[in-house]
């Protein structure tokens, strides 16, 4: 009686943990080049397989429907499952040791409100704060279409247009006030953005960067200097010969514009670079070794 009590016992313990490991190995964050990345999801299908798991948390029944299926076959397919995880779980680990991520890494600033020792802003896409950075940026493709305007800037319902995601400015440090005269003015907050990483580029060409602000960009020892101009774009070309390089950008957009100025400011900040079939510029990928270990995760 007493053994088929343990058993019982023991048989339940276990299917817990089975489930519990696997939904580690399911949340587990990675690197964000494959599809079961982990927090924070970046794919459907992690959101879908995420609702899947909440019954299991929720419901009684679907839990007993869940170790019917583990014990079958004399708790066979209970033990892959956990195999299963548990090889899943160690992979990403791996990956997330080793800080396996595809593409530039990006550092944001504010330049008002700047962070102690220089850190980088927060975001929800690098929520761990790897690499101290703010996120990584795939491509370098950042555009807007929001201008000024003269009269009361506190009243003014503007539409734009802009794919810069600066969802770290929404915090109480930016909360200017739009009554006052001198006050930056919220839509359009100065900022710095540093971006690093490797270029693979097939044949000699010339890439083209268009941009409004200001800093330099340095390719390998190559330096290309951003002067300030914030009422129009302003193209650079720069040579490049075929194979790896590395990519060094050091970002402001800051042209002094505060609430009451007089001066119509021009467009809001502009950074493209795009090689001579103006496909915007990517950062290497991570070589096959990684793309299989990603591979075997999913």
């Amino acid at each position: 009686m007493n053994n088929r009590f343990f058993a019982l016992v023991k048989d339940h313990l276990f299917q817990n943990f089975v489930l519990v490991t696997a939904f580690i190995a399911f949340s587990f964050p990675s690197g964000n080049y494959h599809v079961f990345s982990g927090l924070p999801f970046q794919h459907s299908h992690e959101y879908t397989w995420f609702v899947i798991f909440l019954p299991f948390i929720f419901s009684r029944r679907v839990r007993r429907m869940y170790q019917v299926v583990l014990v079958q076959r004399n708790g066979k397919v209970g033990r892959i499952v956990f195999g299963v995880s548990t090889l899943a779980l160690t992979l990403k680990i791996v990956v997330f040791a080793f800080g396996v991520n595809d593409g530039f890494q990006a550092c944001y600033r504010s330049l008002p409100e700047s962070l102690p020792n220089e850190q980088c802003e927060r975001s929800y896409e690098n929520f761990l704060f790897q690499e101290n950075i703010t996120r990584f940026d795939k491509q370098l493709n950042f555009t807007s279409n929001r201008r000024g305007i003269t009269t009361s800037v506190a009243n003014i319902r503007e539409g734009y247009i802009e794919n810069w995601h600066l969802s770290f400015f929404n915090s109480g440090r930016f909360n200017y006030s739009p009554d006052i005269e001198g006050n930056i003015w919220r839509q359009r907050l100065p900022f710095s953005a540093n971006w690093s990483g490797e270029i693979v580029v097939q044949d000699e060409q010339i890439l083209q960067l268009s941009y409004t602000g200001e800093g330099e960009i340095s390719l390998d020892n190559k330096v290309f200097i951003m002067s300030p101009s914030y009422a129009e774009e302003i193209i650079i070309e720069m040579p490049v010969d075929r194979g790896i390089h590395y990519l060094q950008v050091e970002y402001i957009f800051d042209d002094g514009y505060r609430i009451g100025d007089s001066v119509v400011p021009g467009p809001y900040a502009h950074f493209v670079v795009q090689d001579s079939d103006d496909v915007s510029l990517q950062a290497a990928p991570v070589n096959l070794f990684w793309h299989i270990v990603g591979w075997l995760v999913d």
